[in-house]
């Protein structure tokens, strides 16, 4: 809710996969290991929605509801140990992400009628 001024920063699936996988490989040989998957690329909802809707080429005008509380302005994950302990990092941009996954959710909506 709110204005869509809230920043998020968004992981593609396969790359928080991947750091899952590596860190499971981690584990067997050495312990357990706490680590936050994520990355450091934000975006605004309000800039999320218009790429997709850019993606998708359709004319849609996003709403937003501002008698709703904005909530939590910012929310960037620490993923360093991640990176030192595994060596993960993401390797997606968000823009390449959505394209991704628009043209996946397309196909599976075709194969539906």
């Amino acid at each position: 809710m709110g204005d869509g001024t809230q920043r998020r920063a968004f992981l593609y699936m396969d790359d928080f996969l991947d750091g899952l996988f590596m860190l499971d490989r981690y584990v067997e040989t050495k312990g357990n290991l706490t680590v936050n998957l994520g990355t450091t690329e934000e975006t605004t909802i309000k800039d999320l929605a218009e790429g997709i809707i850019g993606i998708s080429g359709k004319r849609i005008t996003p709403k937003y509801d501002t008698t709703k509380p904005v909530g939590v302005l910012r929310r960037l994950p620490e993923f360093t140990r991640a990176e030192k302990t595994l060596g993960w990092r993401p390797k997606t941009k968000l823009a390449d992400g959505l394209a991704k996954t628009y043209e996946w959710a397309e196909r599976r909506i075709a194969t539906w009628s």
